[in-house]
């Protein structure tokens, strides 16, 4: 995962496609759906969009079988973004899994994770309607003007300045 991050998609997915099966076949399944996001991520780093949504699809699927629910609202954010870049028919879909992932990190109290999928939201094909923006300024609202050395929160305040312009 760590290659991938470093623009090394295509040599990651050699050792990650391999050691997550091998994961697997031992049985082993606490964090899987973590990993799987890393996998996604990976794999949409490397253009292969079909593979990464294939992985975030089976990470949700394992999340919900076995209530590992820590990283929900990443999983639905990572597969909204790749159903934005999508185009249509994805944006509806898009868009559901950008709600979703906001609404599940206000019920876990994960505000910047809350504020991260605005921003997402926000800033993708399906944003910059006023769904999105009054999402971002609700996350926005649980944070400080002080805590705009943050680079997400930073982030938020140009988005919304941004489209102000337009």
């Amino acid at each position: 995962i760590a290659m991938s991050g470093l623009e090394q998609s295509t040599h990651a997915l050699e050792y990650l496609t391999p050691a997550l099966a091998g994961w697997e076949g031992c049985g082993a399944k606490l964090n899987l759906s973590f990993f799987l996001a890393g996998n996604a991520e990976t794999y949409r780093r490397a253009g292969l969009d079909k593979q990464a949504l294939q992985a975030l699809d089976k990470a949700i699927r394992h999340a919900i079988h076995n209530s590992e629910n820590f990283y929900d609202s990443a999983l639905y954010r990572i597969r909204g973004e790749l159903r934005a870049a999508g185009g249509t028919p994805s944006v509806l879909s898009a868009e559901k899994d950008f709600r979703e992932a906001i609404e599940i990190a206000r019920q876990q109290g994960a505000k910047m994770l809350e504020l991260v999928g605005a921003i997402s939201w926000h800033r993708s094909s399906t944003g910059g309607s006023d769904r999105s923006r009054n999402a971002l300024e609700a996350a926005l609202r649980n944070f400080k003007e002080s805590d705009a050395d943050t680079p997400e929160v930073q982030e938020a305040y140009d988005l919304l300045k941004e489209k102000q312009k337009v």
